[in-house]
């Protein structure tokens, strides 16, 4: 797929322009084979492929902006957040703007932790958390009661795979508790019930 802009003494031709999601961001790439008087491209988002917003500016990677070779080019959107739509505006020396096709990406976001079990529930003096983890982090673990108050914390430290911990609860009264997890930067949390009797 190639992409050509043209615009008075600018001729730019773009290869390649598409990204991916990567680790909760999107990263974008594209390839020129040939630039002339290329200041740069502006990189805008939108959410309806009508109204575009700005996110960043790269600099022309040729030399005065012109080039006959493969040169390319990465941005990194950090904001992104569900689907978006993006696209390239070439800005020439002379102010001049081009813009490119319009391309629709999806930010997935995988959680890199999860509870996958808590036993016994209901439970009584013992409850035992199971962990899965993508990667080793360090879990902070909340044990919140129904009014919204942590009653107990404990801070854990987690390898790639299963583990399961093992929490006292001798000292807390009857009644419906959440254990809540928190993990990653930015932090991830996740939330699960329990019962004690």
């Amino acid at each position: 797929l190639r992409n050509i802009f043209t615009q008075n003494k600018v001729y730019i031709i773009l290869h390649n322009f598409d990204g991916k999601s990567h680790m909760g961001e999107i990263l974008l790439n594209w390839t020129t084979s040939y630039e002339s008087n290329n200041s740069g491209f502006f990189v805008e988002r939108s959410k309806d492929a009508i109204t575009f917003e700005n996110i960043g500016f790269l600099n022309s990677l040729a030399k005065n902006g012109n080039s006959n070779r493969p040169l390319n080019y990465s941005f990194l959107d950090k904001s992104a957040i569900n689907g978006n739509y993006y696209r390239l505006a070439q800005l020439d020396f002379d102010g001049k703007k081009t813009t490119s096709k319009v391309i629709y990406l999806f930010n997935y976001v995988e959680e890199d932790i999860n509870i996958e079990t808590i036993f016994p529930n209901p439970a009584r003096n013992l409850i035992n958390v199971t962990f899965c983890s993508t990667n080793d982090q360090n879990l902070v673990v909340q044990f919140i009661n129904q009014f919204g108050s942590v009653v107990l914390q404990e801070s854990i430290s987690m390898k790639q795979g299963m583990k399961n911990s093992p929490f006292s609860i001798s000292r807390l009264m009857p009644g419906k508790y959440y254990v809540k997890v928190f993990a990653g930067i930015p932090k991830t949390q996740l939330v699960k019930s329990f019962i004690v009797y």
